[in-house]
């Protein structure tokens, strides 16, 4: 029928198959998709033996004593995520499955039944996003993340560092909190209109701490976009210039120095040679 197809539709989109387990006579069945998921073809060996070689070793323990202790003995619902291995590639897949008991009229479990879906793409998908998170909240530049209004979503460790201001201090409040008075209003305008574009500013700002004093900073402000091209949020780097712009007055003294004494001693060369002009001269 057409409903039974579109089921059989969103059941291939979602990679979601279902099973059955004959407890009493440890056989299992599955639907193509699964056979597919697992590698495996209507000859292969389907009781509890054989389901566990599909499962990743790592993972074959923790199931084994679940389905005894937990569903079996306990008749609790099965609910796990867990590798997979497929049986002709060898590729290692994450699954979720989860099974539910029938009892008899004994209440003895005779039937376990379920579903099982591929949720690799999810778990890579995690894995990435924990690997952003630990990497901007470990960075040594200050990160800021601000909604489209500018108001401060979040703030790395660095920038409380930078700053003074603590995460839940920063977090709910405008951006404004770093602006200082040695910019005009006309400067951020036109960053803001910049931003607010789809477009990427640089420059150099002069931001302000809790305390009130004010620093030196690379700023970086890019848009963060939706799959529709909408502008959601903002992200922004500040790298503290205050270090560099002390290294480069003191280069610049160092400079000064030099050319004085350059100066200097061409002086007392000049000198010296009148002297002994006019000394002999003198004579």
């Amino acid at each position: 029928s057409e409903d039974k197809q579109r089921l059989m539709e969103a059941k291939k989109i979602a990679k979601l198959g279902h099973y059955s387990y004959d407890i009493q006579a440890d056989i299992w069945t599955c639907s193509q998709s699964l056979d597919a998921l697992f590698g495996i073809d209507e000859g292969y060996q389907k009781d509890m033996s054989g389901w566990l070689q599909i499962v990743h070793p790592d993972c074959r323990d923790v199931i084994s004593k679940c389905l005894k202790e937990d569903v079996l003995e306990q008749h609790q619902q099965f609910d796990m995520e867990y590798k997979i291995i497929n049986q002709v590639t060898g590729q290692e897949r994450w699954v979720n499955g989860l099974g539910t008991l029938k009892f008899d009229s004994q209440n003895k479990p005779f039937e376990m039944f379920g579903t099982i879906q591929d949720i690799t793409s999810r778990k890579k998908s995690a894995e990435l996003l924990n690997k952003l998170n630990q990497a901007i909240s470990n960075a040594g530049e200050p990160i800021l993340i601000m909604d489209k209004d500018g108001i401060i979503e979040y703030a790395n460790a660095a920038f409380t560092q930078l700053t003074g201001y603590e995460f839940e201090e920063s977090v709910g409040q405008s951006v404004k909190i770093l602006k200082s008075v040695s910019r005009d209003d006309d400067f951020y305008e036109s960053l803001w209109e910049t931003i607010t574009s789809g477009d990427v500013w640089r420059g150099k700002v002069i931001d302000r701490r809790k305390d009130g004093s004010v620093f030196p900073a690379m700023l970086t402000v890019a848009p963060i976009m939706d799959s529709k091209g909408e502008i959601t949020n903002f992200v922004a780097t500040h790298t503290d210039m205050s270090a560099l712009e002390e290294m480069e007055i003191q280069l610049h003294k160092a400079q000064k120095m030099e050319a004085l004494g350059t100066l200097v001693g061409g002086i007392a060369h000049d000198f010296k040679q009148f002297g002994y002009i006019s000394a002999s001269y003198c004579r």
